[in-house]
């Protein structure tokens, strides 16, 4: 039977062959985790994270207080019960935040090479030599500009997985195991840390926002990527080493992410009371 199903998965157009993996909780030390890349894609960690070391990879908080767009729309369901409301606030996010360089995002001026480069399709972070996130034809869920039909289905999504959240509780096994936890790096400077969180985000933005999990949530490492970027390291990181961002640069952007991004703040103003 087993042999059945997998010929019928295998052979159904547009249906991919998953690995099960099997998690284990760790105990939360990041700052003796091993600097090797995470290749062993079916037995993964857990870790225990608190929601305000959650960001995603414009370093913006997740938790409420947070600056995460996200979070941020969720606020005015709480505080005003509608959900048009959250609604068209994310709709204006969209339409408004359109940074055209890393400096506009990171609110760093524009003086240094890696401040005033463009953001085109690929998005970098200093510390990586790959693009940690492309645009799609429709948009991305970062920041607009987006179509509208790109818009209303990132709402969609996040409005699903809150309502479920709100009344059901959070509950990860429900997930299928490749994407039953949300995945992502550290980023460690002396004793502090943070969690840079790559996928899930629809689904962390609504468990913060919630409280769900007492404050804390359960999060894996990414699969083909560092585990622990740390500040010591800042001259060996891939585009500071190539001369696309200074030291000063990728310093300021990796403090950002430990002060939280307040970018996407203003956009909500008069919008979110």
């Amino acid at each position: 039977m087993i042999g059945l199903i997998k010929k019928m998965l295998k052979e159904t157009p547009g249906r991919e062959m998953r690995p099960v993996i099997q998690y284990a909780e760790e105990y939360l030390d990041p700052f003796s985790l091993s600097y090797r890349y995470s290749k062993n894609y079916h037995h993964k960690p857990l870790y225990t994270v608190p929601h305000y070391k959650l960001r995603n990879i414009l370093g913006m908080a997740f938790h409420p207080l947070g600056g995460h767009y996200f979070t941020l729309a969720l606020s005015s369901i709480e505080k005003k019960s509608s959900w048009q409301g959250a609604n068209k606030s994310l709709s204006e996010y969209y339409r408004l935040a359109t940074p055209s360089t890393y400096g506009e995002l990171f609110l760093m001026g524009s003086d240094g090479h890696f401040s005033s480069a463009k953001i085109g399709g690929d998005f970098y972070l200093p510390w990586f030599q790959d693009p940690v996130a492309t645009r799609a034809k429709r948009g991305w869920q970062y920041f607009g500009p987006a179509s509208s039909s790109f818009v209303d289905n990132q709402w969609s999504r996040l409005y699903n997985v809150f309502n479920k959240i709100k009344h059901e509780g959070y509950n990860p096994p429900r997930c299928p195991s490749y994407d039953r936890y949300p995945q992502g790096f550290f980023l460690v400077d002396s004793n502090d840390f943070v969690f840079v969180v790559t996928n899930a985000t629809h689904r962390v933005a609504a468990v913060s926002s919630c409280n769900a999990g007492n404050g804390k949530i359960q999060v894996t490492l990414r699969d083909n990527t560092l585990p622990v970027i740390s500040s010591k390291e800042i001259d060996s990181w891939p585009l500071v080493r190539l001369g696309q961002c200074s030291h000063d640069e990728a310093h300021y952007i990796f403090k950002t992410f430990f002060i939280g991004n307040c970018y996407a703040e203003k956009f909500f103003r008069g919008v979110v009371p």
